[in-house]
């Protein structure tokens, strides 16, 4: 069923070691940001501590791989993450579990296995949800009350610890189809009885209670080594698809940089081309403009001119009907035109008044 690890624990990591491998924590943290996959994988990096960083980056993440650290306590922040459906926390040094474990109501998987617990918060019994608990290779003496309050549990593995007894109301998890008890010194289960499986045992414990007796659906229980990827295939299989999503993540966000810089050349392309629009019809413009002053300046000379020739008529008039003489005798040459003031009239036509009087 799952894994198991008889034998002494393996020892605590050197401070080198650890450091060595805690060095892969700043990539870990950026893969969980920027990637869309449902699992937070913080295996074997050398964590002493759940950081803040960590469980910012898995907010949205419905599976936290934790398993093959040096994790002596569980911080309280892991209530942060209460969209957890799997938490794998086996092979590290934890001696309990906080109390804020039962805010994780939406866990299903729970993997405790290979650590140093001898005993669980009553917390844990908030779990409803909880169908599989792993709690192989640790201290636990006496089962703990709050696992029998797990209604959901389908599959608990308690192998490898120091249980005595197994408590008859272990038959009030009706839903239970895989028990694994190998490892343990209970003088309250026949070995004959334990030999013969978790059938065997659970209408053994519901004879004593007095509670009626389902067999079991046969639950596939082994659910944890597909998800904690426990095994060397299986690691080494996540370990290569989530390289490939990285690999595609890189490519698509060096497409979108490849198409922003593509958007950003047109649109200067595009701004150039219009400045050069305007320049050109700016251009046009100052021509018309020059165009319509040269056009306005020869207009103003013409009426001008037009203006004098008139002024230099009406003088001949009024001399020819004051003195009765020709016109010629006060005829302007044309070259003078031009420079006949507009008062001319009004002394030329003194003078034409003088000499009538004088006559």
């Amino acid at each position: 069923m799952f894994r198991s690890l008889r034998g002494k624990k393996s020892p605590k990591p050197s401070r080198k070691e650890l450091k060595q491998l805690q060095k892969k924590v700043p990539k870990l943290i950026w893969e969980a940001e920027n990637n869309p996959s449902k699992i937070g994988n913080f295996a074997s990096c050398g964590l002493e501590e759940l950081s803040g960083a960590i469980v910012s980056a898995c907010k949205r993440k419905t599976t936290l791989l934790l398993y093959d650290n040096s994790l002596e306590v569980l911080n309280g922040i892991i209530s942060r993450l209460p969209q957890l459906v799997v938490l794998d926390l086996h092979k590290n040094l934890l001696h309990t579990l906080p109390k804020e474990i039962g805010c994780l109501k939406q866990l299903k998987i729970l993997n405790l296995e290979h650590n140093c617990l001898d005993r669980l918060p009553v917390e844990l019994g908030q779990l409803q949800l909880l169908d599989t608990l792993n709690i192989q290779d640790n201290g636990l003496v006496v089962l703990p009350e709050c696992v029998l309050q797990l209604k959901s549990l389908r599959t608990l593995n308690l192998r490898n610890n120091a249980l005595a007894q197994l408590p008859s109301t272990i038959a009030q998890l009706v839903l239970l189809e895989t028990l694994e008890l190998e490892g343990n010194p209970l003088d309250n289960i026949p070995a004959d009885t334990l030999a013969q499986g978790t059938a065997a045992v659970i209408k053994l414990c519901c004879g004593r209670a007095g509670t009626p007796y389902h067999p079991p659906s046969h639950y596939a229980g082994d659910v944890l080594n597909s998800i904690s990827t426990s095994s060397a295939d299986a690691l080494l299989h996540y370990r290569q698809e989530e390289e490939v999503r990285v690999a595609r993540m890189m490519e698509s966000t060096a497409d979108r940089e490849r198409r922003r810089l593509e958007a950003q050349s047109a649109a200067m392309a595009a701004v150039k081309e219009q400045e050069a629009r305007q320049q050109q019809l700016l251009q046009q413009q100052r021509e018309q403009r020059a165009t319509l002053a040269q056009q306005l300046q020869e207009q103003e000379s013409s009426q001008t001119a037009h203006r004098m020739q008139l002024n230099v008529s009406c003088c001949n008039t009024l001399a020819t009907l004051s003195l009765g003489m020709p016109s010629k005798v006060l005829h302007i040459p044309t070259q003078t035109q031009t420079h006949t003031h507009p008062g001319a009239l009004v002394i030329i036509g003194w003078s034409l008044s003088g000499l009538s009087t004088r006559t």
